[in-house]
């Protein structure tokens, strides 16, 4: 039976709780003083430490709180701790950082462990960010002392903890806000982009994809139809005026258009001069079934024919036709005189034509298409659009990763991952052969679309999903970029609703970290060969720039002000974008940018090309500016093997870029003169986006430029191959092995290996032959092997394989009379398979066997650079390891010391030989001396 107790006596049995600091503040003195404060601080345990808390608000003075927080966190160095009673104490933002500043200097390391117990209210991310995480971060990658301990300092700052338990999880999210405040500052300053990579997935948190309704958006429309159909219509006049014109050639060729010309994805020009987009035209010729490289010449011809109906009369030098026969696929660039717009016709390109059915498919549907799913897919189109548009304002950073049909694939998948788009493979019903190109038709290509299955990643998720406006579509785009995509091991791929791994591709590298792109028809084209680990970094840093912007609109109230602002900061142009403060973005590049000069540039207008070799190479402060002048190096090399590729027999450089010179006159004189439009000239040598990037760099043009002097220009390449001849020569001359040394016995004429008196040199009587010494020999061997292989796969595709296998051998063999000798063998050895053209497998090596003897030494050496199963299995040095037999000399058979061919020299013979001519000799001295 419980006992109740009185009522009032358990009342006062309870009384209030006092806490620890209440009841320690009873025992202070009624009059404390800062001695008092001191002495309590030289303890250790948390009782003084409390009873130091106690009288310091008993003091009610700044000092003697900071004093508090100052002596615990450096003297008793328990950051935890100090943290604690800094809370306690309300010390927050400038009086807490002067209290911990203040005096001695404190350790780093110690700092950042008293930083992350701090909350946002007792210190914010921005000061933190400012005062204590940048400058650590800077000096981490500074070579100096101290270094490790700043980066340890930031490590932890970033990450406060790797624990999910619920305790501290408000540690790791002052960690995640740190991280975002890292990203942008690497943004805005366009300093360490490496962070940027590292940090950039810490926005997966704050960016929520709000769905909005079709009709409650209140979207306006981006494009006009009304202009739309116009700038359609006459984009159609051009492919009908050009047909007729093949067509007095090729009786039956058709010219469809493809491209952005049949998705709609193209910006009609305003009144204001914008950029056009050109006009993407196909011929289908079924008279001359050829394909890809192999229509290379037809496409000559075809600019030729085009040239006499599109420019009979015509002197103006901008109105002409450029063939680019040199691409993968050959092109014939022209500008239609009558409508104005910039053209590019390729010859029998149907994978262009099913990719750009398959596209509009994807963005317009079928004929089953719902209602609220066309709606969706008119949010979808808006997205591809502004995407375009994005690109083409971030230029510098956006395209020379990605064309704007790549974004658009990266969009596509995208949206297919968010079930969204469907998921379908089309590549099997993509033939090139004769009868598709008299057949086939964009309504043929819209029936097997159709018929051709279809499916979602997330069926459920589809079914349940409402609709969602493009602006949430756009920040969900740049979250999955920015946040989730793995792109060290997955394959962007239109085709499979699994993830697509490299590995499976076959197109995994040295370096993974790298965009794979996959054509939804041409299935073994990768698009992203083009995109180099740098320009990945920027178009990465473009996606973060995104988010941090749309990060920011979080929980701000939808306005019309705000939607403006966020727009404009999308397309606002940050220090990362500027040439000079860009880095290598690599996760593991740990180097800041310097400013360091250009190992090689052509000045505009000068009248000298200033290359500097490996001097200039050898002088850069950094291993950046050696990275950097060894890609200019091959810059240079890469525009010298294309110029001569693309030269015709017995012509100049002059000859060759002579149809691409502009003459401008300027009252300037620095602006007058012969130029090269650096468009038509990457057109014209077939550079890709991210060498066109390094071209301006070398020749050291400012970003609004277009253009590059004429006289420049070739002086460049000439200068360029006059080097590569010279260092070949002594390259060649290098290698040659050095000759016995001659002897100074030459009083013994049976031991020296060729005799000279100067004194006898001015005799008026004929020399005799010189004696038989040095033999030299040199051989030189190639071997090529060429086997081709042909099947038709179960498409009727036909596949051909060629393999090439050349070896090329150099014998050098010299030989004296005493038995002393050198031997060299070099051998070179190439292998390469190309499947349709392409290249698939690449092996070479070199192989290189020296054997010298003199008197009284004698040293073999083998070399081999060949990959196991090349040339001779990899070689083995004991395989050559002994004396190669002598050569046989051809020579004259009655001249005097002629070796023996099976055996080599017989020095019994050669001796009497040189005996009896020495005697001859000095017979012929006495005669004339009488």
């Amino acid at each position: 039976m419980n006992r109740q107790d009185p009522p009032s006596k358990r009342r006062k049995s309870r009384g209030r709780r006092k806490s620890k600091a209440e009841r320690l503040a009873r025992s202070t003195p009624d009059s404390p003083s800062p001695d008092d404060l001191c002495k309590l601080l030289q303890g250790s345990s948390s009782r003084e430490w409390d009873a130091a808390q106690s009288l310091a608000l008993g003091l009610g003075t700044l000092e003697a709180r900071a004093t508090v927080v100052r002596v615990i966190l450096k003297e008793r160095e328990a950051p935890r701790a100090a943290a604690h009673y800094a809370k306690r104490l309300n010390l927050r933002g400038g009086e807490l950082l002067s209290s911990v500043t203040s005096g001695s200097e404190i350790s780093q390391l110690l700092m950042a462990q008293f930083l992350v117990e701090l909350d946002e209210h007792a210190l914010s991310t921005r000061e933190k960010l400012q005062r204590f995480v940048w400058p650590w971060l800077l000096q981490s990658v500074e070579k100096r002392e101290g270094r490790a301990v700043a980066k340890a300092a930031a490590h932890l700052m970033l990450h406060p903890t790797a624990s999910d338990d619920v305790k501290v999880q408000d540690k790791k999210e002052r960690g995640l806000r740190l991280q975002r405040a890292v990203v942008t500052q690497c943004l805005q300053t366009g300093k360490l982009l490496h962070l940027v990579l590292t940090h950039a997935r810490s926005f997966i948190g704050c960016m929520e994809i709000v769905s909005f309704g079709a009709e409650g958006s209140g979207l306006d429309e981006v494009d006009d139809e009304e202009a739309m159909d116009k700038e359609l219509q006459r984009r159609q006049q051009v492919a009908r005026r050009v047909q007729n014109v093949l067509r007095l050639m090729w009786p039956d060729a058709r010219v469809v258009l493809f491209g952005s010309s049949v998705t709609r994805l193209l910006e009609v020009p305003g009144d204001e001069g914008s950029v056009t987009a050109d006009v993407d035209l196909c011929a289908l010729l079924p008279s001359a079934a050829q394909f890809r490289q192999e229509t290379a010449p037809l496409v000559t011809e075809v600019k030729e024919h085009l040239t006499l109906y599109f420019l009979p009369d015509s002197a103006v030098e901008n109105e002409q036709v450029t063939a680019v026969t040199g691409a993968r696929i050959p092109i014939v660039h022209f500008q239609d005189p009558s409508r104005n717009l910039p053209c590019d016709l390729c010859v029998n390109n149907l994978p262009a034509l099913w990719n750009t059915r398959l596209l509009r498919w994807l963005l317009y549907g079928g004929a089953n298409t719902g209602s609220a799913e066309q709606s969706q897919l008119k949010h979808a189109r808006k997205l591809c659009m502004w995407l375009r548009k994005w690109r083409q304002t971030k230029k510098r950073v956006v395209g020379g990763a990605v064309s704007s049909y790549g974004l658009v694939l990266l969009a596509l998948y995208y949206l297919q991952r968010t079930s969204v788009l469907p998921v379908l493979d089309c590549s099997a019903h993509v033939v090139e052969d004769e009868s598709s190109l008299r057949v086939l038709t964009e309504s043929a290509i819209d029936e097997r679309l159709e018929a051709v299955d279809k499916s979602f990643v997330c069926v459920e998720e589809h079914a349940k999903r409402a609709v969602q406006d493009w602006r949430a579509l756009r920040c969900g785009f740049f979250r999955f970029y920015t946040c989730e995509f793995d792109y060290e091991h997955t394959v962007v791929s239109l085709r499979t609703k699994e993830v697509m791994a490299k590995v499976s591709k076959g197109w995994s590298r040295q370096n993974n970290v790298r965009l794979c792109l996959e054509d939804p028809v041409e299935i073994d084209r990768d698009l992203g060969t083009l995109c180099s680990r740098l320009a990945l970094g920027r178009l990465r840093c473009a996606f973060a720039h995104a988010c941090v912007v749309l990060s920011r609109k979080h929980g701000e109230q939808e306005t019309e002000s705000v939607e403006h602002d966020v727009e404009a900061d999308l397309l606002a142009s940050w220090p990362y974008e500027d040439n000079n403060a860009r880095e290598e973005t690599a996760e593991d590049s740990h180097e800041t940018v310097g400013d360091s000069a250009l190992p090689m540039t052509v000045a505009k207008g000068e009248s000298s090309t200033i290359l500097n070799g490996s001097g200039t190479l050898g002088n850069q402060s950094s291993a950046r500016g050696v990275r950097d002048a060894e890609r200019r190096v091959k810059l240079q090399h890469f525009l010298v093997l294309r110029a001569f590729n693309l030269r015709r027999p017995r012509e100049t450089l002059h000859e060759q870029f002579q149809s691409l010179k502009k003459r401008v006159e300027s009252s300037d004189s620095g602006k007058s003169g012969d130029f090269l439009v650096l468009d038509e000239l990457c057109a014209y040598l077939s550079i890709p986006p991210y060498r066109r990037l390094l071209l301006v760099q070398v020749f050291g043009l400012g970003p609004q430029e277009t253009q590059v002097g004429f006289d420049d220009f070739v002086r460049f390449l000439q200068s360029a191959a006059v080097r590569a001849a010279q260092e070949e020569r002594q390259q060649h001359e290098g290698s040659l092995p050095t000759p016995p040394p001659r002897t100074c016995r030459s009083q013994n004429l049976s031991e020296a290996l060729v005799t000279f008196d100067a004194a006898r040199a001015y005799h008026a009587v004929a020399r005799a032959p010189p004696a038989p010494g040095l033999w030299k020999k040199r051989e030189v061997t190639i071997q090529e092997r060429i086997t081709e292989y042909t099947k038709i796969d179960e498409k009727g595709q036909p596949q051909r394989l060629v393999e090439k296998e050349r070896h090329q051998t150099e014998v050098l063999h010299m030989e004296s009379l005493d038995g002393e000798f050198a031997h060299r063998e070099i051998t070179q050895f190439e292998q390469t398979e190309h499947l349709n053209d392409e290249m698939v497998h690449l092996d070479h090596g070199r192989e290189e066997f020296l054997h010298l003897k003199s008197r009284h030494d004698e040293i073999s050496r083998f070399e081999s650079s060949v990959p196991p199963g090349g040339a001779s299995g990899g070689g083995r040095p004991e395989e050559c390891e002994q004396q190669p037999p002598s050569p046989s000399i051809k020579r004259d058979p009655s001249a005097p010391g002629t070796a023996r061919e099976s055996t080599g020299f017989d020095n019994t013979q050669v001796e009497v030989e040189a005996a009896a001519y020495a005697e001859r000799w000095d017979q012929q001295e006495d005669a004339q001396s009488t």
